[in-house]
């Protein structure tokens, strides 16, 4: 009538398979005879259900990473195995590899990686198993967070899924070095080369071109490029010719003010090549300088500290920005456009240089072809800047454009040779900096504007006869040699027949030059040499001549020296 319990405690082994079934069996047995013993056996059956407790880990081993620095990193995966039974195939899936990495190699500690699924097999309970992946970071990668997420599975219900997924955030940083280099230059005319470190005359076109790169390791973006030209070179044109890998270069209208903007400059070869044209201290054109002068004159003055003073003496004149004429501006070399009030006569203008109205502290400038301002300075009487005194306003060059009733009366001329330094600059920002910051970088150069031989026209020879004279300054102080004389005209005149020299020494003669010549090859003996100070002629004789029309000469020395181009074109 009594009974005895017995428990016994099992493990199920972990590799079990999943779904199996195990059974028990009991027997009870004695010394005495049972008169029933169908019921001395017993056996329970039990369905095995496995679970795997998994849990992933991931480890970059560095929390930031600098784009373009070369350097393979890797990152390593664990999936480590709870239990409590065996883990079948297991499966680690990237979810979500960062867009701005470049993957390399897979490898595993067990199973196999193809690109970057892998199945590890079977991991027993308790047991783990690693993938290491090992990437690098691309040069155009932008500094920000990159996140990576790997989840894992396997065949076997997770009690705890919570843990089946592990991310890892990297920091990426941008590193850049810019380079900005600048350089004036000229075109040879004969070879069309370009000719640099050489000066440019004044009223004569120049380039000079800013090349801008990045050594980074990392690509630049946003990169900003300027550059603030000085007033003796007049900028007429800004261009981008060559292009990075991404283009989209642009730059602003032509101004004084260099500014484009680099949406992306690559590290390495990639460049852009920015080409800005300018006018050496420009001479005053009577189809551009928009003064309208019809009695009295057009004056522009350059300074050695690179501001310029234009207008006129014209009291009629319009001046933009000006209520009223007879006004003239003071521009910075930074563009900047002061109006001043006129202060002077017809043929004369006084510049308060300190601007407080104390005329005893400026000076007077006589608007004059004749007066040379030798050394930048005026000559006698106080007309124009005097040494050690105004020696910041010493006069770099001049133009002067006067209206005679019919024609237009041109000169000028460079009196100090100036040497004008100009710096562009190049800015960018990475992630150990911003703009205005440590990348912003310059660069220099230095062009010189010389003088040109000064031209004037006569108008009555123009208009009488058959011949047309161009009056020669030689307003230096060494002797002046013609090597070519270059002219065109209206082709009512007829062949040009000759050309005389100082006088009636004819130089050249010819019948078949029309409407244009060159001329370098010159009569035997003819003396084509201007002293210092002197002024010789140079005489055109047509086949007709009309009355009106268009003449423009050109004259270059030895040396290569060429004049200004003169052109007349009012009725003469």
């Amino acid at each position: 009538g009594s009974n005895v319990v017995i428990t016994i405690t099992v493990d199920v082994a972990s590799s079990v398979a999943n779904g199996s079934t195990l059974t028990n069996e009991a027997t009870a047995d004695g010394n005495e005879t049972d008169p029933d013993p169908t019921n001395n056996e017993d056996d329970e059956p039990t369905d095995v259900v496995r679970k795997a407790d998994l849990r992933i880990a991931k480890d970059d081993g560095v929390t930031q990473v600098t784009a373009g620095d070369g350097v393979t990193y890797q990152y390593t995966i664990t999936v480590n195995n709870d239990g409590p039974s065996d883990a079948d195939n297991v499966t680690v899936t990237e979810d979500s590899f960062p867009a701005g990495f470049t993957m390399g190699t897979v490898s595993s500690s067990q199973g196999a990686c193809a690109a970057f699924d892998c199945n590890l097999g079977t991991i027993a309970a308790g047991g783990s198993a690693t993938i290491t992946v090992a990437y690098t970071v691309p040069s155009d990668t932008q500094a920000g967070s990159e996140t990576n997420t790997v989840s894992v599975t396997s065949d076997e219900p997770d009690p705890d899924p919570s843990d089946n997924t592990g991310s890892d955030t990297n920091e990426v940083l941008t590193e850049i070095e810019l380079n900005i280099v600048k350089r004036f230059y000229t075109i040879d005319e004969d070879t069309g080369l370009r000719v640099y470190d050489g000066p440019v005359e004044q009223g004569m076109n120049g380039f000079f071109e800013l090349v801008v790169t990045n050594d980074g390791p990392s690509d630049a973006t946003n990169v900003s490029v300027t550059d603030t030209v000085n007033g003796a070179l007049g900028v007429t044109a800004v261009s981008v010719t060559t292009s990075s890998v991404a283009g989209n270069e642009s730059c602003d209208p032509a101004s004084q003010i260099i500014a484009c903007t680099i949406p992306t400059l690559a590290v390495g070869d990639d460049s852009v090549v920015i080409t800005v044209e300018y006018e050496a201290a420009e001479f005053l054109d009577p189809d551009t300088v928009g003064f309208g002068t019809e009695s009295g004159d057009d004056f522009r003055f350059l300074f050695v500290n690179g501001y310029i003073l234009e207008g006129s003496s014209d009291p009629d004149s319009v001046v933009a920005g000006a209520e009223d004429g007879h006004v003239m501006r003071l521009i910075a070399p930074d563009g900047t456009v002061e109006l001043l009030p006129y202060v002077g006569t017809k043929n004369e203008v006084f510049f308060d240089a300190d601007g407080d109205g104390v005329e005893e502290l400026g000076f007077t400038m006589h608007l004059s072809c004749s007066d040379l301002f030798v050394g930048g300075f005026g000559e006698g009487g106080g007309q124009g800047p005097v040494a050690g005194v105004d020696d910041e306003w010493q006069i770099a060059s001049w133009s002067i454009l006067r209206y005679n009733g019919s024609f237009f009366k041109g000169c000028g001329d460079v009196v100090v040779p100036d040497d004008v330094i100009n710096t562009a600059y190049a800015d960018g920002a990475d992630s150990n900096s911003t703009l205005d910051s440590d990348e912003k970088v310059s660069g220099s150069d230095t062009v010189q504007i010389i003088r040109q031989l000064k031209i004037e026209i006569r108008n009555d020879p123009v208009i009488k006869g058959k011949k047309m004279d161009v009056l020669l300054n030689n307003t230096g102080e060494d002797i002046l040699t013609i090597t070519q004389i270059e002219i065109t005209w209206p082709t009512a005149n007829g062949e040009l027949r000759s050309v005389g020299f100082g006088g009636q020494n004819t130089i050249w003669i010819g019948a078949d030059e029309a409407p244009d010549a060159t001329i370098t090859v010159f009569e035997a003996g003819s003396d084509l040499t201007i002293d210092p100070g002197e002024a010789l002629k140079l005489g055109f004789f047509f086949q007709g001549k009309t009355k009106g029309g268009t003449y423009t000469v050109t004259v270059t020395l030895e040396g290569g020296l060429t004049t200004e181009v003169t052109t007349i074109t009012a009725a003469l």
